[in-house]
Order: C-alpha cells, then sequence, then structure tokens
C-alpha cells in the first residue's frame, strides 16, 4: 500500500489568477498606506508587516464562512497597526483612563476641545 502512495504522481492545483491578485493587493495596500503615513509623521515601522498574511489567506478562498473569518481578521490587524502607531504618538493612552474621562469630555472648555491655530 506505502509504495502505491511513493509512486503517484501529485501535483498542485492551478493557481487562480484573480485569488492571487486580490491576496497580493490586499497585503501590499495596508503595508504601502501605513509606510507612507509613517514616513510623513517619521514614526517607525517595519517595511512589511507580515501579520496580514493569513487574513489574506483566508479572503482568497472560495467559501463563504472562511472568507468572512479573513475580513474580521483583516480589519483587526488593520486596527492593531494603525493603534501602533498611535501609540508612538500618545504613549500615556491608558484605556482604563480614557472610559472614567469620557464622561467629562463635553464639560471641557471649548478651545480645549478644539484647538485652532
Amino acid at each position: 500500500m506505502s509504495e502505491n502512495i511513493l509512486k503517484k504522481d501529485f501535483q498542485l492545483p492551478q493557481c487562480d489568477k484573480k485569488a492571487l491578485g486580490r491576496f497580493v493587493l490586499s497585503f501590499l495596500l495596508p503595508n504601502i498606506v501605513f509606510l507612507v503615513v509613517c514616513f510623513f509623521l517619521s514614526a517607525a515601522r517595519p517595511l512589511i508587516n507580515i501579520d496580514y498574511i493569513f487574513p489574506c489567506l483566508l479572503l482568497a478562498f472560495h467559501n463563504r464562512w472562511i472568507r468572512i473569518v479573513g475580513v474580521v481578521l483583516y480589519i483587526g490587524v488593520i486596527l492593531l497597526d494603525a493603534f501602533t502607531i498611535i501609540t508612538q504618538f500618545f504613549q500615556f493612552l491608558d484605556l482604563a483612563a480614557l472610559r472614567d474621562f469620557l464622561p467629562f469630555v463635553l464639560d471641557a472648555p471649548k478651545e480645549y476641545i478644539f484647538r485652532h491655530k
């Protein structure tokens, strides 16, 4: 039995060029956008963030539920990437303190809320 498996010629399935294009575009587009934003803000960021690979692979599947999971993960990775850039500038960002101070935002003077230059 094991001899037949070793003699069998295995082939990879044909590559769907449309799915491959979607994968490359969905992988490179956020990396390029965040890289340009970080360049103008002088923020640190890796050249390529490989966290996008797994959600982009899920987006290439034809199953509806797998693609939905891919979209949710893709949005989550984008939010985490944006959050890491934001925390470079606002290092004091404490989510628990932000939740405590949120009710007092409307009590603050308008010139503190909207700062005009």
